[in-house]
């Protein structure tokens, strides 16, 4: 199936709508099974309203996934970082996580992240697995320090091959670690790597791994 889902506000309303989530999967009691998982293929989320609204696009996450056993086959989760006029900035379009993941036995092929205000990926469902990846942080992420990740893992069993956090800083941004995880141990080559702009991420992983700056 093809899904894609735009919060598009126009000029009718003056107070900001905030939802929970734009995508929802299952409620914490529909599932999905080993044998028969619930799949989302080529699921594009976007959060953006025009200049001209009276109100900015605003939701806590983009996609959250309540249910076990799920196949995410390639997503892409972005909060607006531009539009024909040049770069949105000071918090337009607010957006917290671009996914959220609480039911166990996750998986994920071709995971795209992006500019989100808090951390990315907030991965709390036990026994997840992502293959491939990538995150750009906010660049209009307020100095001096960011304190959050690309990708937050608090699950004690997780899995996870080629997780890349990019930055692209308009101001003099420190962020400590591009990747948060309670527990490192199935983590193959994540890295982080920085665009251009200010700021660095000082580390990969958990206080491990070398600092991106210029």
């Amino acid at each position: 199936c093809w899904l894609e889902v735009a919060l598009c506000v126009g000029d009718s309303a003056s107070t900001p709508l905030r939802s929970r989530a734009l995508v929802q999967v299952g409620d914490g009691d529909v599932h999905g099974t080993a044998e028969d998982p619930m799949v989302l293929s080529d699921v594009f989320v976007r959060a953006y309203a025009e200049r001209s609204a009276a109100q900015p696009a605003t939701c806590e996450t983009m996609l959250w996934v309540r249910a076990h056993h799920v196949i995410i086959d390639h997503a892409w989760l972005w909060r607006a970082d531009h539009d024909a006029v040049g770069h949105l900035t000071a918090r337009e379009n607010p957006v917290d996580h671009a996914l959220e993941v609480d039911g166990d036995h996750v998986t994920a092929y071709g995971l795209f992240a992006e500019h989100a205000l808090a951390d990315l990926t907030q991965w709390r469902g036990e026994d997840g697995q992502v293959f491939f990846y990538q995150s750009e942080l906010p660049y209009d992420a307020a100095p001096p320090a960011w304190p959050y990740a690309g990708y937050n893992v608090s699950a004690a069993r997780h899995a996870a091959a080629g997780v890349g956090v990019y930055s692209y800083f308009f101001a003099p941004v420190t962020v400590r670690d591009g990747v948060v995880a309670a527990n490192r141990s199935g983590f193959v080559q994540p890295f982080t790597r920085k665009l251009d702009g200010g700021g660095t991420i000082e580390h990969v992983i958990n206080g491990v791994g070398g600092r991106v700056s210029a």
